[in-house]
């Protein structure tokens, strides 16, 4: 032992003798260890049928200088169980509620003399908003007068003129010189009588009406039989409640009713946004999914409501269809005519099943060697990462479910694992080389 020791531990042998003497001595050494232990070297390899497994392959480490650190800051999430649900997002306007809007319009006309309502005003049913002088309504108002009277005067006639044909016919019967052309005269004279107060009648509830279709109200003619005394005003009043979105209605300007509308009213509570689906997405779209609206310019005004309405039919040119989503109560920014984006569920029956998925942010998730790879921090060192290769499926919101190689709780880098992927490919290249 004491000569296999010494040749083992001798630094300067050299030459091929000396390297089969190295040789030689360890399988000696090795033989005596078995002995030493009392068994055969056949026994020993009767107890070892297999060789051992080979060590696992230890995973590349990724160092980062301090420096790149700072200057780069790395972003440490852990992989979480997320509620994703598939969308996509679609470029929309949006709109008044049009079942809402209410166009006011005059049906005579008239000078505009008064504009209680203004533009922008928030106004409640039967709220004026403007006032007209009109000659035509005066006309009407003044014919009313005229058959209510021809009526009034010719009621007396006609009781009158009934009196004497009935007296006529009695005396006739009784034979008390009244001949019968006598009774026929007077007959004639009760129906012409009865015809001037039925004509006076009807042509007085013409008038009405006419003053009706004006937009005369019922007191307001009631007032003016009363009185006897032309009112050429008319009073247009709102017939719901609402919010004046646009006004024509210039004072001291003719008003017709084959003009434009004089104002618009529309319900300020509820607005339309109208999505431009492709056709390539008419299919995902579901009616009473919610949908997310985002204004273009101003990422911050987010607002949400359900899909009510998908068009029958795209348009020819754009090759879309329009989706509309309801937004009750929007944000006082958001205002009808504004450009957005809305962002729209895709029904299930696309994409399966649709839940809590475990997840890391997008930006986490790189490729390498066609390889999808994340990062991993390697615990106690804050410079040193590894790469762990891992199966993901489409970005949702954000983030991107992974199928497997993590798990719930795994730390990865998100924000700053472009920086790692450089380093890979660089040492990747230098490999290469």
């Amino acid at each position: 032992m004491t000569s296999i020791a010494s040749t083992q531990s001798s630094p300067h042998a050299a030459g091929p003798h000396a390297r089969g003497h190295r040789v030689r001595s360890r399988h000696l050494a090795r033989l005596l260890l078995v002995l030493a232990s009392g068994c055969s070297p056949a026994a020993n390899d009767a107890e070892t049928p297999t060789a051992p497994p080979p060590a696992a392959a230890v995973p590349e480490v990724f160092r980062l200088t301090t420096t790149t650190l700072a200057r780069h800051p790395l972003a440490i999430v852990e992989a979480a169980m997320r509620p994703l649900h598939a969308h996509f997002s679609a470029p929309a306007r949006t709109s008044f509620d049009t079942d809402t809007l209410l166009q006011v319009t005059t049906t005579v006309r008239g000078r505009i003399v008064e504009l209680p309502a203004k533009l922008g005003a928030i106004v409640r049913a039967g709220d004026p908003l403007a006032v007209l002088e009109s000659s035509d309504l005066g006309e009407a108002q003044a014919e009313l007068l005229l058959q209510e009277r021809t009526a009034a005067t010719a009621a007396p006639l006609v009781t009158l003129a009934k009196l004497e044909w009935e007296r006529g016919q009695k005396l006739l019967a009784e034979a008390q010189g009244l001949s019968p052309a006598d009774v026929a005269r007077r007959e004639v004279d009760y129906q012409t009588a009865l015809g001037t107060q039925q004509r006076a009648g009807s042509a007085a509830a013409a008038a009405k009406n006419r003053l009706r279709l004006f937009g005369m109200e019922e007191a307001a003619i009631e007032q003016l039989l009363r009185a006897g005394v032309v009112q050429p005003r008319l009073v247009l009043r709102a017939a719901r409640s609402g919010q004046v979105v646009e006004r024509t209605a210039v004072l001291g300007a003719m008003a017709m009713p084959d003009g434009l509308p004089l104002f618009t009213l529309a319900d300020p509570t509820v607005l339309w946004v109208l999505a431009e689906v492709p056709e390539a997405r008419v299919a995902d779209v579901v009616l009473d999914s919610p949908a997310t609206v985002r204004l273009t310019w101003t990422p911050d005004v987010v607002c949400s409501g359900p899909v009510t309405f998908l068009a029958p039919r795209l348009d020819p040119v754009p090759r879309t269809a329009v989706a509309r989503i309801e937004v009750r109560q929007p944000p006082a920014a958001l205002r009808a005519g504004m450009t957005c984006e809305a962002r729209l569920d895709v029904a299930s029956s696309r994409v399966g099943e649709q839940g809590p998925q475990l997840a890391v942010p997008e930006s986490a998730v790189q490729t390498i060697d066609q390889r999808t790879v994340v990062f991993v921090p390697v615990p106690g060192d804050a410079t040193a990462f590894t790469q762990r290769t891992v199966d993901v499926g489409r970005a949702i919101d954000g983030f991107v479910p992974v199928r497997a190689g993590l798990v719930a709780g795994d730390k990865v880098v998100a924000d700053g694992s472009f920086v790692l992927k450089a380093v890979a490919l660089q040492n990747a290249a230098g490999e290469e080389k």
